[in-house]
């Protein structure tokens, strides 16, 4: 009965929240200056707020032409300063969480997670269940148990007595309450840092769960997936073939992190059933967008939570002073650089995606890739957006599953052998003939890149692509070498170097010819 009133409740509210969401969009424009303006004027007392005069900020304009554009190396010592307990750093007050990310040259990231933050963030997750709730009427929802498939939630404590840890253990301390005896898989199993052995206990707990909802990263979760069906079918001593046999009444999923497509006609056999997939684009730094209806290309831009967002497009990125441009200056279908400035002490701070807006009114992108996540050794531009479309499409005409892949530039010692993309794919159901899914990629890559299809017409720089399928198993063995196990972990799609390549490739042992 308490579940019952429960979920009515909260479905009302849910419609509330979906309502002032549509009317306060009438005028995105005002909608960010106003969230510049309030992280201004909360931070102008502190050393950065001082450093670069806040107070005397009057305009939007104003603001950019005075803030430079920060990468994580520009504002680490401030970070640092924060980190051993200094208060008014950044942001007003001591900071007590840092989420902790991997970087690439300058190993982890600390990034500052001011209360504001945290529970815009969580404003994020809830936001969620409304889109869903608003569009489905699911009253069922909270009857059930709510998977998350994230990090490790077990903090580390820094020496200024702040804690330092995966943005999910941050996150698991500000659950809303009505939401704290749903949540799974419970604190013993959230706190353990052993991927492997956090899957498998996680398992074993949840094939005798309700499981409802269940969120985390597509390529993560189908590695939960394949285990989940194993230990249910210990419990039942027979053949478990879909998670709808374990979880018959799961009806939404929320995933992150990356393009789902590649991976939804393995969703869809491995769950059995329709359920309701869900996007939301949540990063360390910021929620980001959600996405608001069920069949609309793209992610609602979340304007409410704070946070003031720039975009420089994508081309300009590594220039010293590149166009940068607010939601009221975008065009639809160009390639941005995202950069925000949130109420965590970050200011015109790259995130490091790109993103590409699909409507205006109201303002909603899909992610296109990483800045550094790109292939252009011949001039070619290549971009995950256009890689994952491509590998869909032959996987689509081919009848093929893959778990996970990248690619990379390939210069062959043949002196007459033209250099190529090298996709390294791992196949969850290969195709019967690889020279065939070659063709179809190397197809969709033309019809979606001008300077692809101009580079590759009539084989004038760049060759046929190399197709290399790689045994099952094999990026996971990579990630694990790398430290890189955990739901919030993923592999990078593109890469203009060969050293992933080569990594993976000795993983395997194949034929050096390939390296």
């Amino acid at each position: 009965m308490l579940r019952d009133l429960i979920g009515i409740s909260f479905l009302s509210y849910a419609r509330k929240r979906v309502g002032r969401i549509k009317s306060a969009y009438s005028n995105p424009p005002e909608l960010q200056k106003k969230a510049l303006f309030s992280i201004l004027n909360k931070a102008k007392s502190t050393e950065f707020g001082r450093k670069y005069d806040f107070r005397s900020i009057k305009s939007i304009d104003a603001y950019q032409k005075r803030m430079p554009l920060f990468r994580y190396r520009d504002i680490k010592p401030w970070i640092d300063r924060a980190k051993e307990g200094r208060p008014d750093v950044l942001w007003p007050g001591r900071i007590s969480n840092f989420a902790m990310s991997s970087g690439t040259t300058s190993g982890n990231k600390y990034i500052p997670i001011s209360k504001e933050q945290m529970f815009a963030n969580r404003r994020g997750a809830l936001d969620c269940l409304a889109f869903y709730l608003s569009e489905s009427g699911d009253r069922n929802l909270l009857k059930g148990k709510f998977l998350f498939l994230g990090g490790s939630t077990s903090l580390e404590r820094l020496d200024s007595g702040s804690f330092a840890g995966d943005l999910s253990g941050i996150a698991s301390r500000y659950i809303p309450f009505i939401f704290k005896p749903i949540y799974e898989p419970g604190e013993k199993i959230a706190f353990m840092a052993d991927w492997k052995e956090k899957i498998a206990r996680m398992a074993e707990r949840e094939a005798v769960m309700d499981v409802r909802s269940v969120s985390g990263v597509p390529s993560w979760l189908l590695v939960f997936f394949n285990r989940l069906l194993e230990e249910a079918g210990k419990n039942r001593n027979r053949q478990i073939d879909t998670v709808r046999e374990v979880w018959p009444n799961l009806s939404l999923l929320v995933y992150g992190g990356m393009n789902f497509a590649p991976y939804r006609d393995m969703f869809d056999n491995i769950i059995g059933k329709e359920i309701y997939y869900l996007e939301a684009y949540p990063s360390s730094e910021a929620f980001v967008a959600i996405q608001d209806k069920k069949d609309n290309e793209g992610l609602l831009l979340m304007l409410d939570y704070g946070i003031f967002f720039e975009f420089v497009p994508a081309d300009e990125a590594n220039k010293d002073r590149p166009a940068r441009l607010t939601v009221a200056d975008v065009e639809i279908d160009r390639n941005y650089a995202i950069i925000i400035t949130n109420n965590s002490g970050l200011y015109s701070y790259i995130l490091g995606d790109t993103v590409r807006f699909v409507t205006l009114d109201p303002p909603r992108l899909v992610v296109t890739g990483r800045i550094e996540n790109f292939l252009n050794a011949f001039g070619e531009h290549l971009i995950v957006e256009e890689a994952e479309d491509a590998i869909t499409y032959a996987c689509e005409k081919t009848g093929s599953e893959i778990e996970e892949f990248t690619a990379a530039p390939f210069f062959p010692k043949e002196r007459r052998s033209l250099p190529c993309h090298q996709w390294l794919i791992e196949f969850a159901k290969a195709p019967f003939d690889m020279e065939e899914f070659g063709r179809h990629l190397d197809k969709r890559l033309r019809e979606r890149n001008d300077d692809y299809n101009i580079h590759r017409g009539e084989d004038i720089s760049i060759g046929k692509p190399q197709i290399v399928a790689l045994e099952k198993g094999t990026f996971f063995k990579w990630m694990e070498s790398e430290g890189k196990l955990g739901g919030q972990h993923k592999v990078p799609r593109l890469k203009n170097d060969r050293r992933l390549a080569i990594k993976l490739l000795k993983i395997v042992n194949l034929d050096k010819s390939k390296i």
